[in-house]
């Protein structure tokens, strides 16, 4: 027995003397392995942490720089506050956190430190990661996103949520819709409001696409493309969805920034209410993103039960903490726009499938300027 604490290194050396000695068993109890931490900087009491609050501070701001706001993470762990402080040369730029999935990050803990920002493609930085060891890594940049170049693992991709840079050469938005037939496209109603002109992204092929019918208090809208040459498949419908059952979510999370590709999640649906017991909402606890808006939620069978719509934010919660509560308009409140146009519904067969070969390709990516 050796109570106490012991390292990553004491395992090695001692697998290293079994072996040597030839030792046929071993037993260690009652300790606790030592971890690696880092530790972090505060951002300064003069810069709001909590997210309404610092966005206030950003809309004031007279000086404000392209790269100052709120950026979140690709994974939804993070949401930081980046802002320029000129009382420190070596890395003026700080990006501190407001909401963080991972306990060990506070409200204003800074997470990454920026040497410069500018357009010129490259910015060197000092990053936590999650045990707050620092590491240098340098990103790509853009007035929209932050992509790591050299970290040896999966890439951190930043994108800027707040406020939207209007001088940046891009779309206004972006969402997901996906193909029931006849030129028709279901999607959500905030994705293409005020929008001067959609386009719809299929096999690497861009469409022209027009509002059709929507749905404010539903955040529903159908939209059609003239080109009824286009060759999909069509999502078929599930007449009903049970509390607890298998599904997946499809879309375009982050819009093109991650591919040309629909990507998909799977989860739950956890409850047949959305916030406050809304009745024309269920709960799904399949990940979605920003990009995600009017995608298909399938059951197993390939078949559409809701229309993804929203995510609960952590700042709806006291302790800052939400994880996996995302929304989507159940499908029975899809069709009494569809017999407007009447458009026939197509029931699926509940025969299982591979969900994303079977509909993968309906899925459109959508962009509005």
């Amino acid at each position: 027995m050796v109570p106490g604490y012991l390292s990553d290194g004491f395992f090695k050396e001692l697998r290293k003397l079994v072996k040597d000695q030839n030792i046929e068993t071993l037993s260690i109890s009652n300790y606790e392995k030592l971890t690696d931490k880092g530790i972090t900087d505060q951002i300064s009491a003069s810069i709001p942490v909590e997210y309404s609050l610092f966005t206030k501070f950003i809309d004031n701001k007279d000086d404000l720089d392209t790269f100052e706001g709120i950026w979140e993470d690709d994974k939804g762990r993070y949401s930081l506050g980046l802002i320029r402080t000129d009382n420190d040369p070596r890395y003026p730029y700080k990006a501190f956190v407001i909401e963080s999935k991972a306990s060990k990050w506070k409200p204003g803990d800074v997470k990454i430190k920026f040497s410069k920002l500018d357009n010129s493609g490259v910015a060197l930085s000092k990053y936590h990661y999650g045990n707050k060891l620092a590491k240098g890594v340098t990103f790509e940049t853009s007035s929209s996103s932050l992509i790591s170049i050299n970290t040896g693992k999966k890439k951190i991709i930043l994108v800027k949520t707040y406020p939207r840079d209007k001088s940046a050469s891009r779309s206004k938005g972006s969402g997901t819709g996906w193909y029931i037939g006849n030129g028709y496209f279901v999607t959500n109603a905030h994705v293409v409001q005020n929008a001067n002109k959609i386009n719809i992204f299929s096999n690497k092929k861009k469409y022209s696409a027009r509002v059709a019918l929507t749905d404010k208090k539903l955040d529903l809208a159908l939209i059609n493309i003239k080109d009824k040459s286009i060759k999909l498949p069509k999502v078929s419908f599930a007449e009903k969805f049970d509390i607890g059952q298998h599904i997946y979510a499809l879309g375009f999370p982050l819009g093109k920034l991650l591919g040309d590709n629909p990507k998909i999640t799977d989860g739950i649906i956890s409850s047949n209410e959305g916030l406050r017991g809304d009745p024309t909402i269920m709960t799904i606890s399949a990940p979605i993103q920003p990009g995600s808006s009017g995608g298909p939620v399938v059951d197993d069978f390939g078949r559409a039960v809701g229309i993804v719509v929203a995510k609960l934010r952590d700042s709806a919660s006291s302790d800052k903490d939400v994880e996996n509560i995302n929304y989507a308009v159940k499908i029975d409140y899809l069709i009494p726009l569809l017999k407007q146009i009447n458009f026939q519904l197509t029931y699926g067969k509940k025969e299982k499938v591979d969900v994303c070969s079977s509909i993968c390709s309906s899925i459109v990516r959508i962009e509005v300027d």
